[in-house]
């Protein structure tokens, strides 16, 4: 699943950005990629690998009340997007029964929503969520989404993108409606043997860049501590 902002929802090793208060420091050593290709994960492994409170910044909340993510899910699904193709490259290789996949979602104290999925695939679907993003950015650097409650543009480009994990992408997404802005959205995906780590990260502007790295950071570091 990749990015639609208003309805959210490399090769080589990097020191670890500085830890922000309230998060847990990520060891240099477990950064440095070795050993990790092929790597899969259980369900178990999976749920251990995802972003805690104790690895985000002090005050972030995990929203209890799953309704309305659920309904703009329900509001997603029935949307109309224009060019149509785009609503199959947002989708492109979602995971299947055969994968193991789970998230967690937080609430920053500035109203961002910050979400994270951790997917193990069981074959090489994980690579595959590279070349997908690269597709999704170039056949849709802009289009329209209307739903049940409003009709949004989405534009769409490529960001430098972390050096972590075999593979890595990040994207930068906003939304206008009625030609003023209406959200935000950053998102990074980072693959590491066969399981992929995406962070999502909208809100009425952007995140702090410092926030997110530490964030993806700390998510490949749990992936590969899990493993």
């Amino acid at each position: 699943m990749l990015l639609v902002s208003a309805c959210a929802a490399q090769p080589g090793g990097a020191p670890a950005p500085p830890p922000l208060p309230g998060m847990t420091p990520v060891p240099v050593a477990e950064l440095v990629d070795a050993g990790s290709s092929g790597l899969t994960l259980n369900a178990d492994q999976v749920e251990a690998a995802l972003l805690a409170p104790t690895d985000v910044p002090a005050g972030w909340t995990q929203p209890v009340n799953t309704n309305d993510s659920n309904e703009a899910g329900e509001r997603l699904d029935s949307a109309t997007f224009e060019p149509a193709s785009c609503r199959d490259l947002a989708t492109a290789d979602s995971p299947t029964a055969s994968d193991v996949t789970d998230s967690t979602r937080f609430i920053t104290t500035d109203q961002h929503l910050v979400i994270e999925l951790v997917t193990s695939w069981h074959d090489d679907a994980a690579t595959r969520t590279i070349d997908t993003v690269h597709a999704y950015v170039a056949g849709c650097p802009t289009f329209t989404v209307t739903d049940s409650v409003v009709t949004m543009t989405e534009h769409l480009s490529e960001t430098p993108g972390p050096e972590l994990g075999e593979q890595s992408v990040a994207l930068h997404s906003y939304a206008t409606v009625g030609g003023q802005t209406a959200a935000e959205s950053h998102q990074v995906v980072v693959i590491v043997g066969r399981v992929s780590v995406t962070i999502i990260a909208t809100g009425r502007t952007l995140i702090d860049e410092a926030v997110l790295d530490q964030l993806v950071a700390t998510a490949v570091a749990k992936v590969r501590a899990a493993g």
